[in-house]
């Protein structure tokens, strides 16, 4: 299932009603505030209402983080929901630091930025990221065993390998 199908489904179509409810939206903003991933408030949400598959996790994902960006948030740090029913990692977000009048870089899309800058950036993520429990080999294993039961359902149903 293609994101453009999933988008019209009926678990697509519920992410959307929920990214429109000023509640949820709120309760997003207050989930980062505390430095837990915004999607924990669609996750409260849609428990027991819908199952969804990797690539529709990040389909949410980024329809979380193009809401999130529109209301002056940017994504920090990749973080564990804890206690996840259907999502079970995502995005903390920050307010966006205002423009400073004397950063010559400011306007600059960051892939066309000098290395030294875009070092520079990434390092003062880090900075600002603090401690996080969730380290880059936990979701590596988490999407390993993710994909073996996606394959072991796929085989239990077709009863041949996924390609």
């Amino acid at each position: 299932m293609g994101m453009t199908d999933f988008a019209q489904s009926p678990s697509g179509r519920l992410v959307e009603e929920l990214l429109g409810d000023a509640a949820v939206v709120a309760r997003m903003e207050e989930l980062s505030r505390q430095g837990r991933p915004a999607v924990g408030a669609l996750d409260e949400q849609l428990a027991g209402k819908a199952t969804l598959a990797n690539p529709e996790r990040q389909w949410v994902g980024r329809r979380v983080r193009d809401v999130m960006r529109d209301r002056g948030w940017r994504t920090q740090v990749q973080r564990r929901v804890a206690g996840g029913k259907v999502l079970t990692s995502g995005a903390v977000y920050a307010r966006a630091p205002t423009m400073d009048a004397g950063d010559r870089f400011a306007n600059i899309p960051s892939d066309l930025l000098p290395v030294e800058e875009r070092v520079r950036r990434a390092q003062e993520l880090v900075r600002r990221s603090g401690i996080t429990n969730f380290s880059v080999d936990d979701y590596l294993e988490e999407k390993w065993a993710e994909s073996a039961a996606e394959e072991r359902r796929w085989q239990e149903q077709y009863g041949e390998a996924a390609d």
